[in-house]
């Protein structure tokens, strides 16, 4: 019997760890279903709001200014996209994309996110008319205008199976559509430590060398200085990953590669500090002691907290959120009381996926 074909839309044009490793993580999953999958090549579709100056300034500085470092950084990224990832690159006409596959998916990320603006209805499949199931898209925010609302209605009500990555997403979209919206797990946590490991590179220290592995997606100098301090009073070297330039020069171990080393460096680590959902999620299923720094402001206008809140308070470690530098008091984790909660969350989730490719 022939294998369905499907496609899944979702990010894999901006190099970040946790996007790629989501969509390798769904992509894992529905082959596992025994269903054919490629992942659309998102470039062509994607939309830059930004002012020409603005653009023209970004050009400018990634090719005289991010230097070897950055460039290391990259080809990290495309040697894990075309080890890990199955891709269809041509998707400039969306017509004879849609005539290629039998059903289509949205991914995870936050691909349905109320903030960015304009809505981009390429990752709402508006191209086809074919079957569309969405799985843990996120919608990052607790809040949506109007306009976003009107906008993405019509598209949403085209699906014939909706879940989002969090519990306020899906209360929102509920009422917006006026059906049951499920919430279900980032795609990562689909998939366990061990599933995980041979996409590991290898180990960033020594066997023997004990760690701290800092993960900021945004360079907070005051962060980084307390995941230091930590470091040394717990006799831990600190490993800080380098997402920035600014990053260079800020610790004897600055880690400059793509998703690979960051499982790696994850997965050896002896205590992780972050503000990072995915860095979050890679120490829980890798059991290890953590602590996540609040990256927005609960009052920011681009807040994005709910994600990690909503992660942590299912897994009732609600404390490991840290909204001030203290962390000297928080209590260990007893992951023997986390795994059954996560391991009901996984096993609702791959059912809903399941039946959702099924029916």
């Amino acid at each position: 019997m022939q294998k369905l074909k499907t496609a899944t839309v979702t990010w894999i044009t901006y190099n970040n760890c946790g996007t790629f490793l989501q969509a390798y993580a769904l992509q894992h999953v529905v082959k596992s279903f025994g269903y054919e999958n490629k992942i659309l090549d998102d470039a062509p579709h994607l939309i830059d709001a930004r002012p020409i100056y603005r653009k023209v300034l970004s050009r400018l500085k990634r090719i005289f200014v991010s230097g070897t470092r950055m460039k290391e950084v990259r080809s990290c990224y495309t040697s894990f996209r075309e080890e890990w990832l199955e891709t269809d690159k041509d998707t400039g006409d969306l017509k004879k994309v849609s005539d290629r596959y039998d059903l289509f998916l949205c991914g995870s990320d936050q691909i349905w996110s109320p903030i960015i603006k304009p809505v981009n209805p390429y990752f709402f499949l508006y191209f086809t008319d074919k079957k569309k199931v969405a799985y843990a898209p996120s919608l990052g925010s607790t809040k949506a205008s109007d306009e976003w609302k009107s906008c993405v209605k019509p598209l949403l009500q085209r699906f014939s199976n909706i879940s989002v990555r969090e519990q306020q997403g899906a209360s929102l979209l509920s009422v917006l559509l006026g059906r049951d919206i499920q919430a279900v797990v980032d795609p990562t946590l689909l998939l366990s430590a061990e599933e995980w490991k041979p996409l590991c590179s290898d180990r960033i220290m020594p066997v023997g060398r004990k760690y701290l592995f800092c993960y900021m997606l945004s360079f907070n100098a005051r962060y980084i200085e307390r995941a230091r301090k930590y470091s040394h009073r717990h006799g831990l070297e600190f490993v800080l990953m380098g997402l920035h330039r600014e990053y260079e020069g800020l610790s004897d171990n600055v880690l400059w590669g793509g998703p690979s080393e960051f499982l790696s460096a994850v997965c050896h680590a002896d205590a992780i500090i972050t503000d990072s959902f995915h860095a979050t999620v890679f120490s829980i299923l890798f059991r290890k002691p953590f602590f996540t720094f609040q990256r927005f402001k609960a009052n920011a206008w681009n807040n994005q907290n709910s994600r990690i809140e909503n992660l942590l308070d299912r897994l009732s470690i609600k404390g490991r959120f840290v909204k001030d530098d203290n962390i000297d008091d928080v209590p260990p984790i007893d992951y023997s009381k986390v795994f059954p909660l996560l391991d009901k969350e996984r096993e609702r989730s791959l059912q809903y996926l399941s039946s959702s490719l099924k029916n």
